[in-house]
């Protein structure tokens, strides 16, 4: 990598610190237990994550135009702040009401992440003159990411098998080191949006969307990719439990389904150079056919095969698709763009994880994998091949960078 003035230099290193403090979720491999010991039923479950999911719908955009206007490191500083109060309103929780209120502050501060990380790791290299490591620089923020949530996921799964509430209480503290390292971010000089109302600020921002073919297929294929992945996630801890799996080896399988999303997403790079953009696309299927197969065989052994499949191919779409919406967004508005494809996944969760509950409740949870199988391979079948086409046949100029401000 080039040289760099240091201080923007170090905010990819920082990143990974963040990163890895916010994804340290010692809290999923007893989240399931939790909610059915305060007697949620399978569709509760699935209806609290959708409230976190619409939290973030709801906020995912006007978020990502807040950091492209007052800056990448604000918007981190207040999305860990929000993530201390939505682990401690957890900590409170005893009821339904109580995890969706402290779901929506979580989203809160999701939506305030999300996008803006990817955004500053971008803008700190375009301003060294290094966009062009951005994937490989990207796939190892989420490996460490997952890397924390791997050992989060061991280590949660062994606190709570002591004590069920006891994961709750110290993500409160990783929230509070993740707020730490967000006050050592430095804001890169960049093209800033120029004085409008919000409403027109975020319509330009879909606009570019909707114009550009070759930016919009990579944002909805991903957001495909990640509800499928997210609600997956979920339907994968629900069998483990109904299994009767405990949750120091829940943690354990999770743990192996965060290092493997994290391998993918650091080989993204060097797949795509050894196969090309399109053929690794068109492995994004896989993803469908694992759930296919899992509802076929709904037993402990085939679930944890196909969640580390998954995870791999779901990491690998990470870097993939996000380097090709960076190459394509201007940075006036990168952040925004970036939350309006997390928003179309996050919709999609919506939809899904209610019917995937319900299936299950009313039938089986092999139905509902079913059902998310077909879900995902429709998705990525219909956007994959098309932006597989767009590939082959060549894109269009990327969007011409305006000249950087402070």
């Amino acid at each position: 990598m080039p040289a760099t003035p240091a201080p923007t230099h170090r905010n990819v290193a920082r990143m990974m610190a963040y990163a890895l403090m916010a994804e340290c979720l010692l809290i999923v491999p007893i989240l399931i237990p939790l909610y059915l010991s305060r007697g949620l039923s399978a569709t509760d479950v699935f209806l609290v994550q959708a409230v976190f999911t619409v939290g973030v719908f709801v906020f995912e955009v006007p978020s990502g135009y807040f950091a492209d206007v007052l800056g990448r490191k604000v918007s981190l500083v207040l999305a860990a702040a929000f993530w201390i109060i939505g682990f401690s309103a957890y900590a409170l929780a005893r009821s339904f009401a109580g995890f969706a209120t402290a779901e929506l502050l979580l989203a809160f501060g999701m939506s305030l992440r999300s996008g803006t990380d990817a955004a500053l790791v971008y803008d700190s290299l375009q301003e060294a003159g290094a966009e062009g490591e951005f994937a490989r620089y990207q796939g190892r923020v989420e490996l460490a990411s997952r890397v924390g949530t791997a050992l989060a996921s061991v280590t949660g799964g062994l606190l709570g098998a002591m004590l069920l509430e006891l994961p709750v209480y110290l993500n409160i503290g990783t929230a509070a080191l993740m707020f730490a390292v967000a006050l050592t971010f430095v804001e890169p000089a960049r093209t800033r949006p120029p004085y409008e109302s919000p409403l027109r600020g975020v319509g330009r921002a879909l606009r570019r969307c909707v114009d550009d073919t070759d930016l919009l297929l990579p944002l909805l294929l991903g957001g495909v990719m990640m509800s499928v992945g997210i609600v997956g996630l979920w339907a994968y801890l629900l069998l483990l439990q109904k299994a009767g799996v405990s949750s120091a080896v829940t943690g354990i399988i999770f743990a192996v389904f965060q290092l493997a999303s994290g391998l993918g997403a650091q080989r993204s790079l060097a797949l795509e150079r050894a196969l090309g953009a399109r053929r690794l696309v068109l492995l994004f299927p896989l993803v469908g056919v694992g759930l296919v197969a899992l509802s076929l065989w709904p037993t402990v052994p085939v679930c944890a095969a196909v969640m580390v499949a998954n995870a791999f191919v779901w990491g690998v779409s990470g870097p993939l698709l996000m380097t090709r919406v960076n190459e394509r967004t201007s940075s006036d508005l990168r952040a925004t763009v970036i939350s309006i494809g997390s928003m179309s996944g996050r919709l999609l969760y919506a939809v899904v994880a209610p019917v995937v509950g319900l299936l299950t409740d009313r039938s089986s949870l092999a139905t509902g994998f079913g059902f998310l199988g077909a879900v995902a391979l429709a998705g990525t079948v219909s956007l994959g091949a098309l932006y597989a086409w767009r590939l082959a046949s060549g894109p269009t100029p990327p969007a011409v960078e305006p000249a950087a401000s402070a």
